[in-house]
């Protein structure tokens, strides 16, 4: 547990200190209020006995700021009149002080792995009035908005992206895991009201989607989770805009055909072999051969769909994947937005692996497999389960939560009653063995 007592003093010291600053600047208009220059001074004493009796290291912040308040209250005591140049003197002192309680702030803290509001709050408190001169405050503060995501996640992510518009290059340089990285701020959809149903969120969860392998501008190095009061599902409440509008104009992507016999793709047997039983598995409810893979991943699915004798048809978003699998399959693929697929054909198997936490509308995505699923097809389906087995055991360092590329966030509960609204039925549950988290459900038809 985090050092109350300590938080506390330090926290005190802090807030002393602020109002020795207030009754300073008074002072300076009303020299002559001898009630505010006592109170000036012994405010001014008291900063230098807790430094120098309850504050242990003895850092050069420290014996800064201590010097400045023992030479002003000499300077009252001596019955000098506080003048612009004293108040300017306190006021330089902010920053030492800032150093040090910041260090002591650091160790109060260090041995937890969450923080509870009441702990975080004054920490909180004190970063957002201190002075930002030195680097220790922002370490303090990405210490404090890691351990404070859960209790604070609002204030949290503010602080985070606050921090990083003060310094871009924050996160970059040597040891760091992006050292190349700079923040510049990208334009963001906010998510005002829940996509899945429309519903009031609250804060959830802050996540440092930084820390991730994926992540890279246009994302925020930090996402704020919500927690729909509605459906009780979880979305993002930001997203770039860029991400989200980069397939508005649907194309068929040709295979190069120079490129039939040189476009490879590192294949993985065991991921194939998953495929392959997923497949066979489908063909106990359907015995159609057409296909559609919403989201192409690798394109191992649509390999092992075409070994098996489907008849594959492909939708994806991202248009050098789509170029890519294309060139390694010989396969027309569809870059668009799923959402906006509209063929004049039915299909037998749709797959969305992974697919239905990317969409600005889960319902509607839902809604239009539905319209595409032949009368006796099968909907198979994967995305992380927020209150799976695996969240469960691992609960936030499941890295599920800082995957930057994804807007909604299922349980179980959750994606069965969308599911049903849209007329599915489900049918299995599986825990996957792809992707660590993830759900797999085969869905039919309603009424079949």
């Amino acid at each position: 547990m985090a050092n109350q007592q300590a938080l506390n003093l330090l926290t005190q010291l802090w807030e002393l200190f602020k109002t020795v600053r207030e009754g300073a600047a008074y002072l300076v208009g009303h020299p002559d209020n001898a009630q505010m220059q006592r109170d000036v001074l012994s405010g001014l004493e008291a900063l230098h006995n807790h430094l120098e009796k309850d504050i242990p290291h003895q850092k050069k912040a420290k014996k800064q700021a201590d010097t400045v308040f023992r030479s002003l209250a000499a300077r009252l005591q001596c019955g000098q009149v506080w003048d612009d140049d004293d108040t300017q003197q306190l006021a330089q002192a902010a920053g030492p002080l800032a150093e040090q309680l910041s260090g002591q702030f650091s160790d109060a803290i260090r041995e937890d792995t969450y923080l509870s509001r009441e702990q975080a709050q004054p920490v909180f408190a004190f970063c957002d009035s201190a002075p930002r001169q030195d680097p220790s405050i922002y370490q303090l503060l990405f210490e404090l908005c890691e351990k404070a995501a859960y209790t604070m996640p609002q204030e949290s992510f503010e602080q985070t992206v606050r921090a990083m518009q003060e310094h871009p290059e924050l996160l970059s340089g040597e040891g760091k895991v992006h050292p190349q990285y700079r923040y510049h701020p990208a334009p963001q959809r906010k998510f005002e009201r829940c996509p899945i149903c429309g519903g009031t969120g609250f804060p959830f969860y802050r996540a440092l989607s930084y820390h991730i392998n994926t992540f890279d501008h246009p994302h925020l190095p930090a996402k704020l989770w919500m927690r729909c009061g509605g459906c009780g599902n979880l979305y993002t409440w930001q997203y770039p805009e860029e991400l989200l509008t980069q397939a508005d104009h649907p194309v068929l992507i040709q295979p190069d055909p120079e490129k039939g016999m040189t476009a490879i793709q590192p294949a993985s047997a065991g991921i194939l072999s998953t495929w392959c039983n997923i497949l066979n598995k489908l063909s106990a409810y359907t015995s159609g051969k057409e296909l559609l893979e919403v989201g192409i991943g690798e394109g191992f699915l649509l390999a092992v769909a075409l070994e098996m004798g489907y008849r594959p048809d492909a939708v994806e978003i991202v248009r050098q994947s789509a170029q890519k699998v294309a060139d390694t399959l010989m396969l027309p693929i569809w870059n668009a937005d799923f959402l906006d697929y509209h063929p004049d054909k039915k299909y037998a198997v749709i797959i969305m692996g992974d697919v239905i936490e990317h969409v600005t509308s889960p319902e509607q995505a839902l809604r239009n497999a539905h319209s595409l699923l032949a009368d006796d097809g099968v909907l198979w389906l994967s995305t992380p389960n927020f209150e799976g087995s695996f969240t469960r055991l691992m609960k936030f360092m499941d890295p599920m939560w800082l995957e930057p590329y994804h807007i909604s966030y299922f349980s179980f509960a959750g994606l069965r009653a969308l599911a049903e609204k849209c007329g599915f039925t489900v049918r299995e549950y599986q825990v996957s063995k792809r992707y660590n988290g993830s759900m797999e459900l085969i869905l039919t038809k309603s009424g079949r």
